[in-house]
């Protein structure tokens, strides 16, 4: 791989990851308004941030691969981690339910 489609290949993990987190705010946000529990919500979105990028790198770590194949499982498990910040900032709303969440997550973030 030379030098000039590596650095853009470099960059794929992160922006998967943001796009991800855009998305599952989009996707917990109508999760809630069809009344499922924050609690489920965040549960499902920290499991998902664990499990997926550690299936994916312990395939990476285990099988022998293609260099395509290694960059896809590379962005997917980078990706799915970024489901991380979904449980994390819901845990605020289940700690607090009765407050506006951006009240706690201001002492939260301090």
């Amino acid at each position: 791989m030379d030098e000039e489609s590596s650095a853009a290949i470099s960059v794929t993990p992160y922006a998967a990851r943001g796009a991800v987190m855009l998305t599952c705010g989009f996707v917990c946000d109508k999760l809630m308004q069809h009344g499922v529990p924050t609690i489920h919500i965040r549960k499902f979105m920290n499991s998902l941030s664990l499990l997926g990028p550690a299936v994916c790198f312990v395939v990476l770590a285990a099988v022998r691969v293609s260099e395509g194949t290694a960059v896809a499982l590379l962005v997917v498990g980078v990706g799915l981690s970024g489901t991380a910040n979904m449980g994390v900032n819901l845990a605020v709303i289940d700690m607090f339910p009765e407050v506006r969440p951006s009240v706690p997550m201001t002492a939260y973030n301090s």
